[in-house]
């Protein structure tokens, strides 16, 4: 589980990804059921986007 945040919130510890990391920006305008490969220091991850919550806690079901 990921919250995308801004550079200046980021905690990767909690989880809390910047929008402009490698993650971040292949998260961008995706949806639920999306999936997407990043590559990132350690290699390539794979991602499918189950769920989606706005910042108001919200489930969004696109």
């Amino acid at each position: 589980e990921f919250t995308i945040v801004t550079p200046n919130e980021v905690d990767a510890s909690a989880g809390k990804i910047s929008l402009s990391s490698p993650i971040g920006r292949s998260l961008h305008k995706k949806t639920v059921g999306d999936e997407i490969t990043v590559q990132i220091p350690a290699g390539t991850k794979r991602f499918r986007i189950e769920k989606l919550v706005t910042i108001h806690g919200e489930e969004l079901s696109l």
